[in-house]
């Protein structure tokens, strides 16, 4: 009986795929086929637009310029913002214009062209988002943790834009973190906006890499297409790549060499242009001699504060001959952080970088800290994440705020040395 059973199921089988395969054959055969023989071009550069609804004056036009470098075959990749105020002459009429207003006035492909020649790439794709994908995948991957590092509140009722944020550990959706990104109302302006961004792009990855999977992605894809994105990646494309990706932990962020010029409008910077445009081909971002190492030291004991003045001092003293590039710096003794139970009293690191090459250098100094090896903290891999945001909320709390990649590394102070 369960022998006949067994041969009617894969009869059923057999007759149910071939009528698939009859019936709808070429979306099948073409999706399959397609999958093994998918031709990416190797490296891959995705232009990445935001636009904003701010009204008729800002529709349409790109609050956020982006490029995406993928090196498929070493697993790297790259993301690079490109500041909306950047001052540009175009390809067509020869006017200086910022780069923000091109995509609306001139098109996609005129801000391609101008783009592909500064940078000296060519850009395979592109992916223009309205601001409001934020939401939807705050929404679907959430809640995001976000560590916000200083006071934010701002109110435009033009806008409808209400963003009111104290310093501290936040768990955001898609509302909340839509606000968090567009806040540019501080003395960093948009250089302050995009570092942010990055930090939400970070914390948005490790959610995607728990929650996504073959089967969930296309889903999210096309709640994207339909309601947030414009892009001429297709699905196939996607799918390849996340696979390739699924594992990645390394992600490089880099700086778009720009400065500002004597009549304060913000410019090319030529000389670093031209080093960054010959990285961005290689993939090679190490840029000897203009490095430095940003360390955070925090008291994890009882310790008088002149006790602890005296003995960070004599240790910064031997690092710095060890290794020059690492900048060392303490927080205000008269705001003592809490820090977790699990390290307090204990020298640690907690590793904030994924940079192979700060990683390294920082090897060559744990030893002036006395740090044993299990207390190289990685938070997500090797330590719990909450106790990292316990160290990060009381550091706000005393007014002492982390801005996003402010620091590379925290040590914690615990046991004398």
């Amino acid at each position: 009986m369960q022998s006949a059973f067994k041969i009617a199921l894969g009869v059923f089988t057999i007759t149910f795929g071939m009528i698939i395969i009859i019936f709808y054959p070429m979306p099948i055969v073409n999706f399959i086929y397609s999958l093994f023989d998918v031709d990416i071009p190797d490296p891959f550069y995705i232009l990445v637009l935001g636009t904003d609804d701010a009204g008729e004056a800002g529709k349409d036009r790109t609050d956020f310029i982006g490029i995406v470098g993928l090196k498929i075959d070493e697993k790297k990749i790259f993301f690079m913002s490109i500041p909306r105020d950047l001052i540009v002459e175009d390809m067509v009429d020869g006017k200086v214009r910022k780069i923000n207003a091109v995509y609306k006035k001139l098109g996609l492909k005129t801000l391609e062209n101008i783009i592909e020649n500064i940078v000296g790439i060519r850009l395979n794709r592109y992916v223009i988002v309205n601001y409001s994908a934020f939401k939807t995948l705050g929404d679907k991957l959430g809640p995001i943790k976000i560590d916000v590092e200083k006071p934010m509140h701002y109110d435009d009722y033009h806008q409808d834009l209400h963003i009111h944020f104290d310093p501290g550990l936040h768990k955001m959706k898609g509302k909340e973190l839509l606000e968090y990104i567009r806040f540019r109302h501080d003395e960093e302006g948009d250089i302050g906006r995009m570092r942010r961004q990055r930090k939400v792009l970070k914390a948005i990855m490790e959610s995607a890499k728990e929650k996504l999977n073959l089967f969930t992605l296309p889903a999210l894809f096309r709640k994207l297409m339909k309601e947030d994105v414009k892009t001429d990646i297709d699905i196939v494309e996607l799918i390849v790549l996340y696979w390739k990706y699924r594992d990645l932990n390394d992600i490089t962020f880099l700086s778009f060499p720009c400065k500002i010029n004597s009549s304060g409008d913000l410019v090319l910077d030529k000389e670093k242009l031209e080093k960054l445009r010959k990285n961005l081909k290689n993939f090679n971002f190490e840029v000897e001699g203009e490095r430095t190492i940003k360390v955070l030291v925090v008291k994890a004991n009882g310790e008088s504060t002149y006790s602890f003045e005296a003995r960070f001092r004599k240790i910064a003293d031997e690092v710095r001959k060890k290794e020059p590039r690492i900048s060392l710096s303490i927080v205000n003794m008269a705001n003592e952080p809490r820090i977790p139970e699990c390290i307090r009293g204990e020298n640690a690191v907690i590793v904030l970088s994924n940079e192979i090459w700060k990683m390294e250098t920082m090897k060559k100094v744990v030893s002036s800290f006395d740090i044993p090896q299990d207390n190289i903290l990685i938070p997500g891999i090797n330590w719990k994440i909450e106790d990292y945001y316990e160290i990060i909320d009381s550091l706000g709390k005393s007014r002492i705020y982390m801005v996003v990649d402010d620091y590379d590394f925290i040590i914690t102070l615990g046991r004398r040395i």
